[in-house]
């Protein structure tokens, strides 16, 4: 990390956590303090969001924050273990007249100094967070932890400069006219003189603040780089003519509120305009971290090796992976490109008990009983037994029989679960369970037999039951599988052993026969030792299960509801208690949050303790709840401001109103000091001093909220629409049903920010130190009221939007002989609309958040959808239920079907006459069998899938498709009923003629 000039007058950032105003500021002394500790900060492209994104309530502004250790006295990990190299990696040093600079090279696997071939070369350009001294910042983030998880799939030499520049707008980092670019350039030289690198391949890429740079170096050199890979960049559209000749791949993420899509669109635009043929690929979905998808493509990482020019220009769209917590058993198919867990090393900083708590009821019970069979794996339910020596007698002659080779094997059909006092009663049903015995050897005194193979198969009629009575508990943040019990018993009419393919005997009497049959006889009298050897292997069953436990960890579910486009946290969740009781299962978790940055992560981490409710007091609905406390926001937050990171630019924000506040000329008539003598440079830095906060809006605020604070001025800035509409079926955070929640499409709580400082630092020469001219505190409210949309049949948006006008209190100082002088009330009153006026437009730009919640899948075919989302302190809960399962006829003939469910008789025959869509409500997916022209179709519908009987677009007689999710969901006419022989499916309004590719249903099809 880039470190300030030490002075004796200077302390360390402890001193951050500070108020920027106080009643007396003593001197230049403390004014320059504030602006030496300042050079150590991260200032972040869109860190605005920190502000605008979480509002405010008031607050006094002396008020102090709780008290910290100053960083002198708190210990933090050394930079060399905090980021350790990984392998590949080695660190350097660049020497020129200003000192040395350190940077990192990745050297790929089979490299050799000394041998003819050259390698091609990637300069990689950090982010904004990434600036500093220590030279290994810029590998946690982007191009380094992904070369780092899977090194093998990187054969090119990459080079990591690093920003030294922590003061200035993070955009103008790595410009082409900066000397850290200037010094980029020249490590780069280095690099091609010193290793075997081929001078004609290299590839300049960046992330960000790098992504910027990416445009800016290249256009200013185009002939140095073989290619350029921008990745969620920006910057001067008028400058990339010169780039016309260059291959260009750039990525930006649709939902990146950081640095918007529309900068690359540009960039990319103007390119086409001046004859260049660029790729510009947009992840639908994809945030400012859209580095994590990028990086680990297989096409890119081949293309970056030998860049060639495509053949016209591209813009496309591809989809968002969806993220890991969407699969809670088994795999979800996903769409494009996977992610992989490419983070810096996660070093603990911060504990948060009760964050977060998962609910499965009755009904999410029955939902998994029946996906088991389709997720347990054929592994789970195979295995090996230890060989085993017995002793028997016949005529009087003594054999030791001695059975090797053993293995097991199972189908599992069904899946029961009984959950009371405590105890997980896990009942499987089992067919065609099979002990195979390789090898038999019969010993005795003057005889021997060897035989083999044979099999014992259990099962073979109807499933046997094996159960196991698990007491599952907590013990050091892990699930701890305690096995209490085990049954099973095999039924005489249900088994049976298979005579040995061969027997081979020596000694005098012994027949093949015999020892067949005798071998067969014992193993039907050896039943209760079988019946152990299985319930043996339940043990390691368990095992198994608990080690799957153990495996999850990381959470993008919490991570998901960050409301920040930058610093998203790094979170492990871990279970903290549990509940088994009444048919329902509880698991309350914390949550672990990784240091944002590496080497600022402290030796120990802080315990948050006092958040959420204890598990007595959750409520225990039939469907599945996963809670979340939004309060976990203030500890988190507390670490962006810990950890120096809660600040930025006012340039950075890119937002013109806010542009006023850096502005000279602005501010000549608020600072009395500059109306006759202004200095030559300023610049405005915006910096969140305490941590955010969640307040509930069903608790009004005091009255007399302002009766503490000494603040001449007041007022509400009303943010704007978002300009983002989407439809909403029944209208607040219900959805399709239209029943309220508390705070239903009011406001549910608030976003609350006790203290946010525009700080103005001047000097009259570039190469003199920033001191503090002026600083405005102000507090802000920013109320949110929760939505969950339902565009379609399938699709459901999680939304936070703003909810009625901010509510906003400032009070001002400027420094006039080195004494801290409240500012006028109408100066203060100006500064106070100006940040008014920034602060709509950037609420007009989108939602405070918005997330895509896809079903949560339970193997192939089951799967829960989210229908509720509200707001009852201290969790913001997310109700998922079983989705319908929709049949439409958009054809003009009558459908004839017939339905079963996995354990069920076949139903029917249902009618579906032309023009309606039948509805099925049920915890498990529907097996189809349509009577049709073309004869007997017969599918698996999954639970939450549309399908449609329809012609096809080339003609020909009606058969069944998946529909295309477009439009909204049809309303049922009648409440539905369960098919397959327990009732007749529901009928509802016509469904919309899907016109989509002619593929056949994608669904699961059974020969009929």
């Amino acid at each position: 990390m880039c470190k300030a000039e030490q002075t004796s007058d200077v302390p360390a950032d402890g001193a951050l956590r500070r108020p920027l105003i106080e009643s007396k500021l003593p001197g230049d002394r403390a004014m320059r303090r504030t602006a030496v500790n300042t050079r150590r900060i991260m200032a972040v492209p869109a860190l605005w969001a920190i502000l605008a994104t979480l509002g405010v309530p008031r607050m006094p502004v002396d008020a102090q924050p709780p008290a910290d250790p100053p960083a002198e006295e708190r210990e933090f990990l050394p930079v060399e273990q905090a980021i350790p190299l990984p392998p590949g990696f080695v660190e350097r040093v660049f020497r020129d007249e200003q000192g040395e600079h350190k940077y990192v090279v990745f050297l790929p696997r089979g490299y050799d100094a000394d041998a003819a071939r050259r390698w091609p070369v990637v300069m990689y350009l950090h982010g904004a967070s990434e600036r500093g001294r220590d030279g290994r910042l810029p590998i946690t983030v982007g191009l380094g932890p992904a070369i780092a998880a899977q090194p093998e799939r990187y054969p090119f030499i990459a080079v990591f400069p690093q920003c030294e520049d922590v003061d200035g707008p993070a955009r103008a980092g790595w410009l082409a006219d900066r000397p850290d670019a200037r010094r980029a350039l020249k490590i780069l030289d280095q690099v091609l003189r010193e290793d075997a690198a081929d001078p004609d391949r290299v590839v300049l890429t960046g992330w960000s603040m790098g992504g910027y740079g990416t445009w800016s170096i290249a256009a200013a050199h185009p002939r140095r780089f073989a290619a350029i890979v921008p990745v969620s960049g920006g910057g001067d559209p008028t400058i990339v003519r010169s780039l016309k000749n260059v291959p260009v791949w750039a990525f930006h993420g649709t939902r990146d509120f950081a640095v918007r899509a529309d900068e690359s669109r540009k960039l990319v635009q103007a390119l086409i305009d001046a004859g260049g043929r660029p790729r510009l690929t947009l992840i639908e979905g994809g945030d400012h971290d859209v580095w994590k998808q990028v990086y680990i493509r297989d096409d890119l990482i081949d293309w970056m090796q030998r860049p060639t020019p495509f053949e016209q220009p591209i813009v496309e769209t591809e989809p968002l992976p969806p993220p890991d917590w969407t699969t809670l058993f088994g795999q979800t198919a996903t769409v494009g490109r996977p992610t992989v867990d490419i983070h810096a090393p996660f070093i603990p900083a911060l504990r948060i008990h009760n964050a977060l708590y998962l609910h499965l009821g009755r009904e999410a019970l029955e939902v998994i009983e029946y996906a088991l069979p389709d997720v347990v794996s054929s592994q789970a339910l195979s295995g090996r037994v230890d060989d085993f020596t017995d002793v028997t007698f016949a005529e009087g002659r003594q054999f030791n029989i001695t059975f090797t080779g053993i293995g097991y094997s199972a189908t599992l059909h069904r899946v029961r679960l009984q959950l009371d006092d405590g105890i997980l009663t896990v009942h499987l049903g089992l067919r065609d369970v099979t002990l195979r015995i390789e090898t038999t050897y019969v010993v005795g005194a003057q005889h021997s037999a060897t035989a083999g193979p044979i099999e014992i198969v259990i099962g073979h009629q109807r499933p046997v039951w094996l159960s196991m009575a698990i007491r599952p508990r907590v013990q050091r943040r892990k699930i701890r599988l305690q096995l209490q019990s085990t049954r099973f018993s095999i039924p005489d009419d249900n088994w049976y052993v298979t005579a040995p393919a061969w027997v081979a005997v020596r000694g005098f009497g012994l027949t093949r026969q015999r020892v067949a049959n005798g071998l067969v006889q014992g193993l039907y009298g050896s039943k209760p030792r079988i019946e152990r050897q299985i319930i043996d292997a339940v043990p390691r069953f368990v095992e198994t299960l608990q080690q799957q436990l153990d495996a999850v960890g990381r959470s993008e579910f919490v991570a998901a509801f960050w409301p920040l486009p930058v610093y998203r946290p790094r979170l492990r969740v871990w279970p903290q208690a549990l509940r088994v009781d009444d048919g329902q299962f509880t698991l309350v978790m914390g949550i672990t949050a990784a240091a944002l940055r590496a080497d600022r992560a402290p030796r120990q981490p802080r315990e948050i303790e006092h958040l959420g409710l204890s598990i007595d007091r959750l409520p225990r609905p039939d469907h599945l709840v996963a809670g979340i406390a939004p309060g976990v926001i203030e500890p988190l937050t507390q670490m962006l401001v810990d950890e120096n990171l809660a600040r930025i630019d006012i340039r950075d924000v890119r937002q013109p109103e806010l542009d006023v506040l850096a502005d000279p000329d602005f501010w000549r008539s608020i600072i009395p000091a500059w109306k006759d003598r202004p200095p030559r440079l300023i610049r405005t830095e915006l910096s969140l001093q305490r941590a955010l906060r969640v307040q509930d809006a069903a608790v009004p605020p005091p009255k007399d909220a302002t009766a503490d604070v000494p603040a001449e001025n007041e007022s509400n800035a009303a943010p704007a629409a978002s300009g983002e509409h989407e439809p909403d079926e029944g209208g607040g955070s219900t959805g399709a049903t239209g029943t309220a929640t508390p705070h239903a499409g009011e406001a549910s709580f608030r976003f609350v920010a006790p203290s946010v400082v525009l700080t103005v630092f001047a000097r009259n020469d570039a190469e003199a130190p920033w001191t503090v001219a002026a600083a405005v505190d102000m507090t802000l409210q920013q109320p949110v009221s929760i939505r969950l949309l339902k565009p379609s049949f399938e699709r459901r948006i999680f939304r936070l939007d703003w909810a009625g006008p901010a509510r906003l209190t400032a009070r001002g100082r400027f420094l006039h002989d080195h004494t801290a002088t409240p500012l006028s009330p109408q100066a203060t009153e100006r500064v106070q609309r100006q940040f008014q006026r920034g602060w709509q437009q950037w609420t007009g730009t989108g939602p405070a958040s918005q997330l895509q919640i896809p079903d949560l899948k339970f193997g192939p075919y089951s799967a829960l959808r989210i229908e509720s989302a509200d707001w009852r302190p201290p969790y913001l809960r997310l109700g998922f239920e079983i989705p319908p399962i929709l049949l439409s006829n958009t054809s003009d003939q009558t459908l004839r079907y017939f339905t079963r469910g996995p354990y069920s008789d076949w139903g029917g025959p249902f009618e579906l006459p032309p023009g309606e869509t039948h509805r099925f409500r049920i915890p498990y997916p529907l097996i189809y069998r349509g009577e049709t022209e073309y004869g007997i179709e017969e599918y698996t519908l999954p639970m939450g899938s549309h399908s449609e009987f329809r012609r096809p677009r080339s003609g020909g007689p009606p058969r069944l498709f998946q529909a295309r999710d477009e439009s909204p969901a049809t309303q049922p006419s009648q409440p539905s009923e369960k098919p397959s022989g327990e009732g007749a499916p529901t009928a509802n309004r016509p469904a919309p003629r899907s016109d989509h590719h002619e593929a056949r249903h994608p669904l699961t099809s059974h020969a009929a």
